[in-house]
């Protein structure tokens, strides 16, 4: 996971420098579309046992995730009203933590289900011997224990039961992340359609953000003078 920390540390620095350029839904879309490669390159070195290619696909994940936990926040207080910026930051943050949970969740559901069958059909196709206990043997390799899932196996070799184990979690790893890449790939999609501006208008950029705080500032100064002038003639 370390490839995976550093890239998220040091990527909202070049998300920031993105943000002079592009708008929040086009960041948030490359940020996607970023995560969805990041996953598909890690079920590739999953499936074939290739470090490298692991450690690169954690890397790529990073890359993605970090210009996204900036601009989330940003593009969901851009759009609400100064006056509740409080409420927009709550939600923000509920949100996101119960979108951690619900995926960590499914994913690992969808892990468990698959790595049990696959370890069931494998055992009963080259230990028919030990069919019967190749449903407890799934249920231990799925909840992390090995070691006694290997014992379970005697008196087929240990070397056997382990590679059957690995390769077993190996296949419900490589299915939760290409569920995690079908997921990130249609929200880019999806965010890059459906955040876009309105056909006509072009997205505003910081400096046109900028120039319409101040435009509003200036006006609304403008609008309060006349007033204490006209309350200091009546006085």
């Amino acid at each position: 996971m370390l490839p995976f920390a550093i890239a998220m540390l040091i990527l909202p620095q070049i998300g920031q420098w993105l943000g002079r350029y592009l708008a929040s839904h086009q960041i948030l879309a490359l940020g996607l579309g970023v995560v969805c490669l990041g996953n598909l390159v890690t079920a590739w070195g999953a499936a074939g046992s290739l470090w490298p290619l692991l450690i690169l696909g954690m890397i790529i994940l990073g890359s993605g995730g970090g210009p996204l936990n900036g601009d989330t926040q940003k593009a969901i207080m851009g759009v609400v009203p100064r006056e509740r910026a409080g409420m927009a930051s709550g939600i923000s943050t509920t949100s996101r933590f119960s979108g951690i949970l619900l995926g960590f969740v499914v994913l690992s559901t969808i892990m468990a289900i698959v790595a049990r069958a696959a370890l069931t059909t494998t055992i009963c196709a080259s230990i028919a011997s030990r069919c019967e206990a190749a449903t407890e043997f799934a249920r231990l390799v799925a909840a992390g224990d090995v070691p006694k899932a290997v014992a379970l196996m005697s008196p087929v070799s240990p070397t056997i039961a382990n590679e059957i184990a690995h390769r077993g979690y190996a296949t419900g790893f490589v299915a939760a992340l290409l569920t995690a890449a079908v997921v990130a790939g249609l929200s880019a999609f999806v965010v890059a359609i459906q955040m876009r501006p309105a056909r006509g208008r072009s997205s505003p950029t910081v400096s046109d953000r900028a120039l319409q705080r101040t435009t509003a500032e200036v006006l609304s100064f403008a609008d309060c003078v006349p007033r204490r002038k006209r309350g200091a003639l009546r006085e």
